[in-house]
């Protein structure tokens, strides 16, 4: 076996500064690999930068613990303590997004994840993200990703 798992496999016989060396080696190895391949979505993030704005974050945090649920824009712009139209405008100014284009764009980067890992259908990852049809994620999914869900998940798999 050649390659970068021909050299993983071998890394068990080497011993002390060679694992260390060995390791760097193969890092850096495929890191210059023209056939890499990302893993997650672009939309896809393991902890949430901040903004420093203690109001986007408090909603953006919160937004993040309840990604599951349908969420009211009502309720958002109430934790604001602003209308709906004002916190639209204020969310898209600080943010260069919408709260829907935000919400949707946290979800896909979720089911990303979701569909790398392989042990849940699509439909499935669709109703965990409060998606109400396989039709909409479906739809959702390739304006964001310029994939369908069964599309993404075999081109990483591959």
């Amino acid at each position: 076996m050649g390659g970068i798992g021909g050299r993983m496999s071998g890394f068990p016989e080497l011993e002390g500064f060679r694992q260390l060396t060995g390791l760097l080696e193969l890092l850096q190895e495929m890191a210059v690999s023209s056939s890499r391949k990302s893993l997650a979505s672009t939309y896809y993030y393991e902890k949430f930068p901040t903004i420093g704005n203690r109001l986007v974050d408090k909603v953006i945090s919160f937004i993040n613990s309840n990604y599951t649920r349908s969420l009211k824009l009502g309720e958002i712009a109430g934790m604001a303590s602003m209308n709906r139209s004002a916190f639209c405008r204020f969310f898209k100014e600080v943010m260069g997004k919408t709260f829907l284009q935000y919400v949707a764009d946290m979800r896909i980067g979720y089911a990303c994840k979701l569909l790398t890992i392989g042990d849940m259908d699509v439909s499935q990852i669709a109703m965990e993200f409060g998606f109400d049809s396989i039709s909409r994620f479906n739809r959702t999914f390739k304006q964001l990703v310029q994939l369908t869900p069964t599309q993404y998940r075999h081109r990483i798999l591959e």
